[in-house]
């Protein structure tokens, strides 16, 4: 499963019209990096990276912000009982790890986009 999992990244990153699109002033193929990094760390369990990847994503372009909502979804699902939504469980949407998450990837995203216009 791995072998097939580099292929087909080999095949996207390594695809000829990727790389001269890449090349030659589109920014989608860091993006997609980006993006892979967020939901890999993600899959990891690793909620820091995760939420400063999600904010240099939105920062390169700002339509991956809409995983974000996500992402907090799923923090907050692992703090919650399985049975309904009710008050309790959409506290947890509000939890330390939620709002730690949603600090950090709009902490990331504002201190790059006020460096990028200082500069």
């Amino acid at each position: 499963m791995r072998a097939y999992a580099t292929l087909l990244a080999a095949t996207h990153l390594l695809n000829p019209l990727v790389f001269t699109i890449s090349t030659r002033g589109s920014s989608e193929a860091i993006l997609c990096t980006f993006i892979l990094l967020t939901l890999f760390y993600a899959l990891k369990g690793r909620q820091n990276a995760t939420a400063v990847m999600l904010g240099i994503s939105a920062h390169w372009k700002i339509y991956p912000i809409i995983y974000g909502v996500s992402c907090v979804s799923v923090i907050a699902s692992q703090q919650v009982n399985r049975k309904a939504w009710d008050v309790e469980n959409l506290r947890s949407l509000l939890g330390r790890k939620a709002l730690r998450f949603v600090f950090l990837s709009a902490s990331t995203f504002i201190i790059l986009g006020a460096t990028c216009y200082a500069m």
